[in-house]
């Protein structure tokens, strides 16, 4: 029988995919598709299956009727206040003046299709032999909270070293994430009958923003224990995590800690790279943040290097998180063996299994 990955990928702006350029690579797959959600919020039965590539991803808005009102595609945006979710978007406004446009002037009438993870980890699993469905389901400039709902906060808070609150937005998005999920899962069943979908996987790649917030390993740690354990509940089998790299904050390493922390003390949850966390910063003294200097394939994966503001990961370095990804799925479902994420190169991270309580 044969077997398709269901891989569900979700975090914030460097899982969005949010570079200067827009995407120079064709996707070359033959049997992997990316789930489209809008179908279903339209009030049809099921979603949409389109083939793995650019664009990728979809606006999720979070008024639906009032997105729709006037027109459709629609042309609201903002989309920090008025979107659950939001595709890969490119900010490039004029090369020469190395000036870019911000996010939130882009809308589904207004697209600016960027590069993300998930058509480059289609293509190497297919060369690899197999073949999988994705949905795309991150958000720039969110917590980990954005997908909790009140019932998730409430386990956290009361386990947790500093309480936290979440708001309506992060309610809905909660929500609605989980029933995306549902959604694609079912539909994939429809999709691809006779087929084997037991491997349901989510990739986390976020934290960028809570370093910023005081979090600690413990905490951030327990919030994706939390995250996972609903996950679970609605059919996901793996954890894959792509731990998250520096941003503008040292306190990052507190994100870094929780993420190494979680995958040591769950047992199908897996660190499977470090990758991002290896690409250097524009501007940033090394010096005393790497255990040695990162090699030439983690250089340049930000366009920052080539002149702009923007600190993203950009086409190569989502390649080179996909490679990385990519080998590890191969360890775990081709040869059955664990994971080995890259050899750590950041000071201070603690890698040990903590003991159970």
């Amino acid at each position: 029988m044969k077997k398709r990955l269901l891989m569900v990928y979700a975090g914030q702006s460097n899982m969005m995919g949010a570079g200067v350029y827009p995407p120079k690579s064709e996707i070359h797959t033959r049997d992997s598709f990316e789930y489209l959600h809008k179908n279903i919020r339209m009030g049809k039965a099921h979603g949409e299956f389109r083939p793995a590539g650019f664009p990728c991803g979809e606006f999720s808005y979070k008024d639906w009727e009032k997105a729709y009102e006037s027109a459709n595609p629609s042309t609201m945006d903002d989309y920090h206040t008025n979107m659950y979710f939001c595709p890969s978007m490119y900010t490039l406004k004029d090369e020469k003046e190395k000036s870019e446009n911000p996010c939130k002037i882009f809308s589904e009438a207004h697209p600016h299709p960027g590069a993300a993870m998930p058509p480059f980890v289609a293509e190497n699993w297919e060369k690899k032999g197999g073949c999988c469905a994705y949905a795309h389901i991150a958000k720039g400039a969110v917590s980990i909270l954005h997908y909790f709902g009140d019932d998730m906060l409430a386990r956290f808070n009361a386990a947790a070293h500093q309480p936290r609150e979440i708001n309506d937005m992060c309610r809905g998005a909660s929500a609605y994430f989980f029933q995306k999920s549902r959604d694609f899962f079912r539909d994939a069943a429809w999709q691809f009958p006779d087929e084997d979908q037991s491997e349901k996987c989510l990739v986390w790649l976020q934290g960028e923003t809570d370093c910023r917030s005081g979090m600690d390993p413990h905490d951030y740690a327990l919030l994706l224990s939390i995250l996972w354990e609903e996950c679970k509940k609605i059919g996901f089998t793996r954890f894959f995590m792509v731990r998250v790299g520096y941003f503008g904050d040292p306190e990052i390493l507190n994100v870094m800690q929780g993420q190494e922390d979680f995958c040591l003390s769950t047992p199908d949850a897996y660190m499977m790279t470090r990758a991002y966390s290896f690409f250097p910063y524009a501007g940033r003294d090394e010096s005393e943040w790497f255990i040695k200097a990162p090699g030439e394939e983690y250089q340049f994966c930000r366009d920052s290097h080539y002149g702009f503001v923007n600190q993203h990961v950009n086409e190569k370095g989502f390649q080179v998180i996909a490679r990385a990804l990519t080998e590890n799925m191969d360890r775990l479902f081709l040869q059955n063996l664990p994971p080995v994420p890259e050899e750590e190169i950041i000071r201070g991270l603690i890698h040990e299994k903590k003991e159970e309580q």
